[in-house]
Parts: C-alpha cells; structure tokens; sequence
C-alpha cells in the first residue's frame, strides 16, 4: 500500500490519484494500486517558509509520513519536501512524486 501525503494543493492530490489509476495497467479492479491518502490542506505553506519567515512545514509531513506508515503503507509519495519527511519519520521510504504525464 502507497501513503500519500496530499492536501497541499487538494486539487493536486487528486489529479496525482487519477493518473496512478490511469497508468496502472489492469486486468480487473483489483489490480489496481491500494492508496492511502492524508489529505490535510492544514500543513503550513511551503512556499512561505522556503522564503524564510514561515513556519517549516517538515514536523507536519514527517507527522503525516508516519501516521501512514503506522496504517499500514510500505512507502509515501509526497511532491515535495521528502528529504525533510525521511529525516523526520525515520523508517519510512519517502520519494518525490514522479513527473506523470
């Protein structure tokens, strides 16, 4: 099962789950990929903390990255900021989430 960190642009997660279903080469529904999201639009800008005065998002998403993995998913797959999510959630396997056509 894939954890995936979203809610960072809701819109975002769900164009990213779409295309894992339309990439995933099936014989019937339960081929498909198991995804276990946590959607939480609550994790604080990324945007303004790599500008410097805003709160640093990484304890939320190595919070999120281990409540996933603590329910039961092999990996996570956020867009950005793994490097921060491994550090914080040690164990879990975090990966930028690949460029999908």
């Amino acid at each position: 099962m894939v954890g995936v960190l979203g809610g960072m642009g809701p819109e975002a997660t769900v164009d990213f789950m779409a295309k894992v279903i339309a990439l995933t080469p099936i014989e019937e529904e339960q081929d498909h990929i198991r995804l276990l999201v946590d959607q939480n639009p609550g994790v604080p800008s990324r945007q303004v903390a790599l500008l410097g005065p805003g709160e640093d998002p990484g304890p939320v998403l190595a919070a999120m990255a281990a409540g996933l993995e603590a329910a039961g998913a092999d990996g996570e797959v956020a867009c950005i900021r793994a490097d921060e999510i491994a550090a914080g959630a040690p164990g879990t396997v975090a990966a930028a989430a690949p460029s999908m056509p």
